[in-house]
């Protein structure tokens, strides 16, 4: 029988695979005369388009209480959208690799976040995993073209502790995933068209390509590994669903590789293997009853609107 231990964290994964295909659309995006700002407007703006079409009648399931509304639409400005500003502005400094492996020590956060002020017990395996995924990320850093810069370090540090805090957000939220989706992404759009208009790069696709990869990170890449990470939420701790959507990584080199029709080296597959051995240990730590636990939680939290 399938419990929600693992149901949890195969949406945490698949969240990690469809999230793997934001380099591909992304970059052919950019290439399409878009800067980052430009680029993460449409992203989230397109999002929330997508779910209003398409998830309106799960929108209005269940009436959801206006302060966790606000409080998710101050998350997307703060937290994710803030998040995916800084990591672009990162990339400007640093190479892409180094900024990967400062962004994803977003767990790290995360458990240090619940042992100093929720003081709770995180599982010490985790702490083993986090760093078998961070040996595996190195060696997708590129030496020959690395370069390290202490502000574009800052940078992606700053935007892993504020996806981190996203994290925390969500899983304390008892809004529907969908309405949560929907709230995050169009708190998105306003860092992103502040970004914009304070460097007027704010353009319209010009071509049918540029608008199908604004559409595919729109859905592909952004709506639908949000839903399903939420989903993981509501089955897994925060903790184990960051760690297994650390997987992020080894699916962005494997669709590299398909779509991108890029070279995988023996470094690279090393850290394929690193990394998916940390998510076999995460994997091993299993708790049938943290789905009830969490559903606990979530049940006293929606008594007090």
């Amino acid at each position: 029988m399938i419990n929600n231990e693992f149901r949890g964290a195969i949406c945490a994964i698949f969240s990690g695979f469809l999230y793997g295909f934001i380099a591909y659309f992304g970059l052919n995006a950019l290439s399409s005369h878009f800067n980052e700002g430009a680029m993460l407007f449409w992203r989230f703006s397109l999002s929330c388009i997508f779910i209003l079409i398409f998830f309106f009648p799960w929108l209005r399931q269940k009436r959801e209480s206006p302060k966790e509304l606000w409080r998710l639409l101050i998350a997307g400005i703060f937290c994710y959208g803030t998040s995916s500003l800084l990591y672009f502005l990162a990339c400007r400094y640093i190479s892409s690799g180094i900024a990967m492996v400062s962004f994803f020590t977003y767990p790290l956060f995360i458990m240090l976040y619940n042992i100093l002020f929720k003081r709770q017990a995180v599982v010490p395996l985790y702490f083993g995993a986090m760093l078998v995924m961070m040996l595996g990320m190195c060696c997708f850093i590129d030496l020959r073209t690395a370069q390290a810069n202490v502000v574009g370090i800052f940078l992606a540090m700053a935007s892993a502790i504020c996806y981190a805090a996203y994290i925390l957000t969500s899983k304390r939220s008892t809004v529907s995933p969908h309405m949560s989706t929907l709230m995050v992404c169009a708190g998105c759009t306003i860092p992103a068209l502040v970004h914009c208009l304070v460097d007027n790069s704010l353009a319209w696709p010009a071509s049918s390509i540029a608008w199908f990869y604004l559409f595919g990170i729109a859905i592909i890449s952004t709506v639908l590994p949000i839903l399903f990470l939420l989903y993981s939420l509501q089955l897994i701790s925060a903790e184990k669903a960051s760690l297994l959507s650390v997987l992020e990584p080894v699916f962005v080199v494997i669709l590299g590789m398909v779509l991108l029709h890029e070279k995988l080296s023996l470094k690279s597959l090393a850290g394929i293997i690193l990394v998916l051995a940390g998510a076999l240990i995460t994997l091993l730590e299993s708790n049938p009853q943290s789905g009830q636990t969490v559903y606990k939680e979530k049940l006293d939290m929606s008594q007090q609107y």
